[in-house]
């Protein structure tokens, strides 16, 4: 199916697991778009209102996403996350160029 320019992906569903093969960066934008779109309803003074109407806006929402008062299993990435993708860049990546180049 051709989509149109400009058309955005429908919402993604975080209940389910995260594919593997997404890149870190890919979650944060999922992320911050996620809380743009289910907070746009709210009135603009809400404090609990990300919008992205503007650039100062849209860094506010990834400083609020990102921000380490979360805790180490919170925001829009987690350590989790940063954990699983790194092990697949170790397992997948690095350990085919070693066994291509005859390493191991």
């Amino acid at each position: 199916m051709l989509a149109l320019p400009g058309s955005c992906p429908p919402m993604v569903d975080h209940t389910k697991a995260v594919d593997p093969y997404v890149s870190l960066n890919e979650t944060s934008h999922q992320s911050t778009d996620t809380h743009v779109q289910l907070t746009y309803s709210l009135p603009d003074d809400d404090t609990k209102k990300f919008s992205a109407r503007t650039p100062k806006q849209l860094a506010s929402v990834y400083l609020q996403l990102w921000d380490q008062l979360h805790g180490i299993n919170g925001g829009a990435v987690t350590s989790q996350r940063i954990k699983k993708d790194v092990d697949r860049v170790i397992d997948e990546t690095l350990m085919r160029i070693f066994s291509l180049m005859d390493v191991w």
